[in-house]
Parts: C-alpha cells; sequence; structure tokens
C-alpha cells in the first residue's frame, strides 16, 4: 500500500507529460520550390560567327527569398546575364544565355545555376547546329 501514492504521482507524470508532447507541432520548413519555363533550348541551324541568346524564365513557387549564388557557362563561348537581387516568393526572375558561334559543327552547351536553396544545382542546357561560313 505504500507503493501505491508513488505509482499515482508517477502515472500522473507521464499522463501530463503524454499530453504536453501531443500538443507540442515543430514549425514547417520553408518551402524550396522552383519552376522553369524550359531546361532545353534548340537553336536550330544559326549562321557562323553570329552570336544567338536565349532565356530561360525561373518562379520562385517557395515561402522565401531565393538568391542566385552561382549562374555561369560551361565553357568560355557562353555569356549569362542575369539579375543579382532575391527573387520573392510567387516572382519571376530571367536567365539569358548568349553562344558565341565561332565553330560550325553541332554543339550542346550548359549554364549551372546554383541557390541559396537546398534543391541540387540545376543545369540549363542550349543546342543547335553552327553553320560553316560562306
Amino acid at each position: 500500500m505504500r507503493q501505491l501514492p508513488a505509482i499515482l504521482f508517477f502515472g500522473f507524470f507521464f499522463f501530463l507529460a503524454s499530453g504536453l508532447q501531443a500538443q507540442y507541432t515543430l514549425p514547417k520548413p520553408p518551402e524550396t520550390g522552383i519552376e522553369w519555363n524550359k531546361e532545353l533550348h534548340d537553336f536550330g541551324e544559326i549562321p557562323h560567327n553570329k552570336p544567338v541568346s536565349c532565356s530561360f524564365i525561373l518562379t520562385n513557387t517557395g515561402d522565401e527569398p531565393l538568391i542566385l549564388t552561382y549562374v555561369k557557362g560551361a565553357c568560355g563561348c557562353t555569356t549569362t546575364h542575369y539579375s543579382k537581387e532575391p527573387v520573392l516568393p510567387g516572382k519571376s526572375t530571367t536567365i539569358k544565355a548568349t553562344f558565341d558561334a565561332k565553330r560550325p559543327g553541332v554543339f550542346h552547351k550548359s549554364v549551372r545555376v546554383e541557390t541559396n536553396r537546398d534543391v541540387p544545382r540545376i543545369s540549363l542546357e542550349f543546342k543547335g547546329t553552327v553553320l560553316p561560313p560562306k
């Protein structure tokens, strides 16, 4: 009988503790959504020695501002232009890639994009054929 108060005390303690645990929820992590209008652009046939450009539109579908931390072409024949400003949730920005068509033949190039989000880096691609000089 001497153990009954101790059992009741610990039983009541565990009852309270389990009720407190059920009421606590972890905060929702921020969404990390990014949508692209396209990830591949096909130039088709283009003239020799004439630079061509294409644009990739990124939309921030997450809950937090998106920052482009790295945007660069895979080789010296590709330059990029983009805004360094954060992309607010629901807003879009454009990455412009310009290819300098100095070598005739088929090409397939990429632009590497990294952000402040936990998504893997993105590889935007473009392809085509540079026609021989006339």
